[in-house]
């Protein structure tokens, strides 16, 4: 398969080659690791925690809000059924979102990743996008561009904001890679 250019991510026979500049790796691995912190630790012993029937209460952090959503919409305003679901799916989500992460820094100096480490990079970058985007304050469509409007009107620039629309501009080109070279 020929190789086709997608700025710093392309495809080539049936991998996805990488070249990001190292300036853009450290940042991608500062955030990775801030993103783990953020998820907390693993149990000692997965199994008791999947066993216990204790709720798990809803996050006051933002970011783990963002990550670990609750189960039922604004419009279900059922606190035990949230909390359920939370204490059914959290250890799994967190540890599927802590993997994901893990295989990012384990993986981010290689210029090649297999299509199981790309899927895992696109998963774990939406995950340190929207634990970014969080702590920005960015909690509906159109947020960032008018936080972008409202930097060049004062005539500065918004690093953060470039940060969070470089992660959206990796996963899009990880995606798109990834539908060019995935099995019919």
């Amino acid at each position: 398969m020929a190789r086709k250019r997608r700025g710093p991510i392309s495809a080539q026979r049936g991998a996805v080659v990488i070249t990001l500049a190292p300036e853009v790796r450290a940042v991608v691995n500062a955030l990775v690791g801030e993103t783990i912190a953020v998820l907390g630790p693993v149990p000692d012993d997965p199994l008791a925690a999947a066993l216990d029937t204790s709720p798990v209460e809803r996050p006051d952090d933002p970011v783990l809000r963002r990550l670990l959503p609750d189960g039922y919409g604004a419009e279900v305003d059922d606190g035990a059924a949230a909390g359920e679901f939370r204490r059914l799916t959290d250890g799994d989500l967190r540890a599927a979102k802590r993997a994901d992460a893990q295989r990012v820094l384990a993986t981010i100096a290689d210029p090649t990743l297999s299509i199981d480490d790309a899927e895992a990079w696109t998963r774990a970058l939406n995950d340190v996008r929207l634990a970014l985007g969080a702590r920005m304050g960015l909690d509906h469509d159109g947020d960032a561009e008018q936080r972008r409007n409202a930097a060049e009107e004062r005539g500065v620039g918004d690093p953060l904001l470039d940060v969070y629309e470089l992660l959206a501009y990796l996963q899009t080109l990880l995606i798109d890679v990834l539908d060019e070279i995935a099995p019919p």
